[in-house]
Parts: structure tokens; sequence; C-alpha cells
């Protein structure tokens, strides 16, 4: 089992765990590890709403971009991954992201620094071992899409960046290269 398949698979087997977790609450280790205390009294809203969040945007961007999906998978797997455990650690220079829930939530500077480096380390590895292109168009590419990412984390709604990043880092390489003739 290849491709898609496997991410369902791989979700799924995921999903049942955070579940678990969630069902938990408190009484559980992975539930107190991924719950952010500046979403309380949310925490299971914001574990939940990002966990569908990331499976719809894999889903879609599959549907929607074919073999570029796997560049949203990248920038939501490594960019927005940074950006949290580099802004709660050394973000000083803050601003604040819109919510769902009317909670007061902000996002830094420094974090919005680590998903740009990260989306553009997972881009040039990604670009470069998996699509046929010249070197100079791997890291121009890469370099928008770490952009792109950046860009769209720091102005998602909170718990909707999984989402957001995934189809829009997809479509968007799916078109620089369609515009490179790349592919």
């Amino acid at each position: 089992m290849k491709g898609f398949g496997a991410v369902q698979v791989f979700g799924a087997a995921v999903g049942v765990v955070v579940l678990c977790a969630v069902w938990r609450g408190n009484q559980s280790r992975l539930f107190r590890a991924v719950a952010r205390p500046n979403d309380h009294p949310f925490e299971k809203f914001c574990i939940l709403v990002p966990f569908l969040m990331t499976a719809l945007g894999g889903m879609l961007s599959n549907l929607l971009f074919g073999q570029f999906a796997v560049v949203g998978y990248i920038t939501t797997g490594w960019g927005d991954a940074a950006g949290e455990p580099v802004g709660t650690r050394w973000g000083k220079h803050t601003y604040r992201v819109p919510t769902l829930r009317g909670m007061v939530t902000r996002r830094s500077i420094e974090g919005s620094g680590a998903v740009f480096l990260a989306s553009l380390c997972g881009c040039v590895i990604l670009l470069s071992l998996g699509y046929n292109a010249a070197w100079s168009f791997v890291l121009l590419a890469s370099l928008i899409l770490a952009m792109i990412t950046t860009l769209v984390e720091a102005v998602s709604f909170h718990c909707l960046d999984n989402l957001t990043i995934q189809i829009t880092t997809s479509g968007a390489c799916g078109l620089i290269f369609w515009l490179g003739g790349v592919g």
C-alpha cells in the first residue's frame, strides 16, 4: 500500500490515538502533552479541530492537486509544526491571530521565522528528490513556497492553519510548476 491509501491508514491510526486521548482528558499523558495551556478551557476543541483540519486538508489537497499534495504535507508537517515550539520558547515579538472561539491567541515573529526555515528545508529536500526540476528552479520554488506557508500561517484562524497551509501550498506548487513549464 502506498500513496493516498497509506496516508489514510496512518491518519486513521493516529485518529484513534488522538480520540482516545481527548476522551480521557487530563487522565491521558498524551492529552496533557498536546493540550496548550493558552487554549484553556477549550483544550479538547483545540486538539480535535486541528486534527480534523489536517485530515481534511490532506484529502482536499490530494483530490485537487494530486502529486503536489505532498508539498502541503511537508509545509504543514515541518513548517507549521516547527513554529509552535520555537514561538513558545523564544517568541518575544507577538501578534494576535483570529480564533473561532473568541479566545485571545498570539503567534510570534520568531515562531513565524521557524515556519519559514522548516518549510524551506522541507521543500528543498522534497522538490529536489521527488520532482524532475533544475536546482535553481527547486530553490526558487522552495523560497516562494516557504514565504507562502509563513504568510498563510500568520493570517489563518487558530486551529484552522493545518487546512489552509496544505491547500494553499499544494495549489501554489502546482501553479509554480505549471508557470515554470516543469513536470
